[in-house]
């Protein structure tokens, strides 16, 4: 019953955040996509929502591969594109913020802005805490924030797989 109750009211807050969003875009149609562990809400096109999904399956597999772990059997992971920063910046938490992870009553959301590269390397970010968190790494904030800017340079192609390249942004 209780799972049944949380998840009702995780999914009464998708559909508030989607009508929320709506009446202030009113041109904007918010659609649904799925992979096998990820759904994607958004109003930008469906080849941003194919991309998203893509790379987060590819990240996905790139951690089972280099933490030696068995990832499956959880709950798809629910995420919030935008069309655009200005769209996204009416939920961040911060002005300067391009993504988040967070969960509610049990479900998973990543919230992001448009998928750019930036956006990307954000996105390896929040999968980062949101390993952590399904992990139950209880880790002091620095050191969780630390790890999650390290697999945040998470370059994954068909057939190599690279992390800890230096952060531009960080080496300034």
């Amino acid at each position: 019953m209780t799972s049944l109750l949380s998840r009702s009211a995780a999914w009464l807050f998708v559909g508030l955040f989607l009508v929320s969003s709506a009446a202030f875009a009113a041109d904007d149609v918010w659609t649904k996509h799925a992979s096998e562990n990820f759904v994607i809400y958004t109003a930008s096109s469906d080849g941003k929502a194919t991309k998203v999904l893509e790379h987060l399956e590819r990240v996905r597999r790139g951690y089972a591969y280099m933490l030696d772990v068995e990832l499956g059997g959880e709950q798809p992971v629910n995420v919030l594109l935008f069309k655009s920063q200005k769209e996204y910046l009416t939920y961040a938490p911060t002005e300067t913020s391009a993504g988040y992870y967070t969960q509610i009553l049990g479900q998973d959301f990543i919230v992001i802005a448009d998928f750019t590269e930036r956006v990307e390397r954000v996105l390896n970010h929040e999968y980062f805490h949101l390993y952590a968190r399904h992990q139950k790494f209880d880790w002091p904030t620095w050191a969780n924030e630390g790890f999650a800017g390290y697999f945040s340079t998470l370059k994954l192609t068909n057939k190599t797989l690279e992390v800890g390249h230096p952060i531009e942004a960080h080496a300034r």
